[in-house]
């Protein structure tokens, strides 16, 4: 299952949802992407034992929030960069072009 959520504060949300569907629904694995991970100790914990114990296999989250050097040793988090992204739509609007391009698939520009 892909679950989306916006942030990571104390994991209060992902832990239902996740028992929820390991738990109720079988289901055997869970990718989590998340805009903003606050890095706090108790997300921390809470990750470990839903990657440990209930099939939490991968956590992509932005770098909107500088990630702890804790949390960029989790094996199963994946950062991913918001420069790009953000120089590109700087630029487009610099430009008075359309900033929905950027996300159109082939779109370079």
């Amino acid at each position: 299952a892909i679950l989306l959520d916006d942030i990571i504060s104390s994991g209060g949300t992902l832990r239902a949802v996740t028992e929820k569907l390991t738990g109720e629904i079988d289901i055997p694995e869970i990718m989590l992407g998340v805009s903003h991970n606050l890095c706090t100790d108790k997300a921390y914990d809470l990750l470990d034992e839903l990657h440990r114990d209930h099939g939490l296999a991968r956590v992509t989250t932005t770098d909107s929030i500088p990630q702890t050097k804790r949390f960029l040793r989790v094996p199963f988090l994946q950062v991913s960069t918001l420069a790009e992204r953000l120089a590109r739509a700087i630029n487009r609007v610099h430009y008075d072009h359309s900033v929905s391009e950027i996300f159109r698939s082939g779109d370079e520009s």
